[in-house]
């Protein structure tokens, strides 16, 4: 059982080629959405290409071939503090089933990790060495833990933020910027920002709009370090730099 995902027809009938989520998938999604409000996504912490994959390069072809197998995931790098790096999965292991499913390409290893959330445990089968080693992996979000991502957005920063007006750009020479228009309770305040600070960078990216700061705002809520540091001035001309702690209990 699936859902459609794509219908592509070239002749407007029911001919072409159709793509489905796997159903198993879109409970496991619609439950993360009403309990978390946001989908749990679990990584590996691997680097890899399919074997079938014409792009793997000689070197990872020719170990393949001599491990003796055809269909898999060549592991070709291990993410620092990651899932696969804490339960001991290495360079040059070839992934071929996750908890008794079998892995025959890197789209069947990321249908199998899509089944689960941070925290979980999965068996996962490689071959090493010309033999067949089962792994228990304990997989982790993409901040490398196993907590449970909350949905946040600019709402806990606890303030309000508009555009740079023509006249204050001017008058301080500005060609970008966002201006924090209000500040109440919230990550904002804890860090001491106050009513009338403009911010010219959020993490290096400069502030062109309110969006701008929204899309660094959602990467810094997913990197480890979970801070959003802000580099700015008031309209007396004094410069600042914050450091907001996004992180959640």
């Amino acid at each position: 059982m699936g859902i459609n995902a794509v219908l592509s027809s070239p002749t407007g009938a029911y001919a072409g080629y159709g793509f489905a989520i796997p159903s198993s998938i879109m409970t496991k999604v619609v439950s993360d959405l009403k309990q978390y409000g946001t989908v749990q996504r679990a990584l590996l912490g691997i680097k890899g290409r399919s074997l079938s994959d014409e792009q793997l390069s000689d070197e990872a072809t020719k170990k393949a071939k001599e491990l003796g197998v055809v269909d898999g995931v060549f592991v070709a790098e291990v993410v620092e503090g990651g899932s696969a790096a804490g339960a001991g999965i290495k360079v040059d292991d070839v992934i071929i089933g996750i908890d008794g499913h079998k892995v025959r390409n890197m789209a069947e290893l990321q249908g199998e990790l899509a089944k689960h959330r941070p925290g979980d445990k999965v068996s996962v089968k490689v071959i090493r060495e010309k033999k067949e080693k089962t792994i228990v992996v304990t997989l982790k979000n993409e901040q490398g833990t196993t907590k449970v991502m909350k949905n946040a957005g600019l709402d806990i920063l606890g303030a309000a933020f508009n555009e740079v007006s023509p006249e204050l750009k001017k008058q301080l020479n500005l060609g970008y910027g966002i201006q924090v228009t209000g500040v109440s309770a919230g990550k904002m305040a804890d860090a001491g920002i106050r009513k009338g600070f403009i911010i010219l960078k959020a993490n290096g990216q400069i502030m062109n709009s309110v969006s701008d700061l929204e899309e660094a705002f959602k990467s810094a809520t997913k990197s480890p370090e979970q801070v959003l540091f802000l580099t700015g001035m008031f309209p007396s001309g004094k410069r600042a730099n914050y450091a907001v702690d996004l992180s959640q209990e």
